[in-house]
């Protein structure tokens, strides 16, 4: 009978053992990819804030640049990592924008990052939205 308790208790001890073992190994295969998706998700955004500065002095070299320019335009970026230029005027309408996006500058703003255009008139409040390329 002693014999027969002892090795009903090892069953027991030997269970609970591979039960044990067993989710801790699982969990630490979770743990390791969740530290792997943490990993990548912040290398993206360091790249994206570091992109999002570049865009930000890019606009600011486009604001000087234009400023002897008739048309007055104001330029700025918005959105969490600057991935909207946005081009501000009074004469600004569809076929300004348009010209706009597809032109020199809007080819330069979608190298630099920029994944939209947001044309605004001053005088009537319109707002007109472009991808650019």
């Amino acid at each position: 009978m002693r014999y027969l308790g002892l090795l009903a208790a090892i069953v027991v001890m030997v269970c609970v053992f591979a039960y044990v073992t067993r989710i801790s190994s699982t969990g630490s295969q979770a743990n390791s990819q969740d530290y792997g998706s943490t990993v990548n998700a912040v290398r993206d955004s360091v790249r994206n804030s570091a992109g999002a500065e570049q865009r930000r002095k890019w606009v600011v070299s486009l604001q000087m640049r234009s400023s002897g320019l008739p048309d007055g335009a104001n330029y700025s970026a918005e959105g969490d990592n600057a991935e909207t230029l946005v081009v501000r005027s009074d004469a600004m309408d569809l076929t300004s924008c348009s010209n706009f996006a597809s032109g020199e500058n809007g080819t330069a703003a979608a190298e630099m990052g920029f994944t939209q255009l947001s044309c605004r008139t001053l005088a009537n409040g319109i707002i007109q939205e472009r991808a650019l390329p």
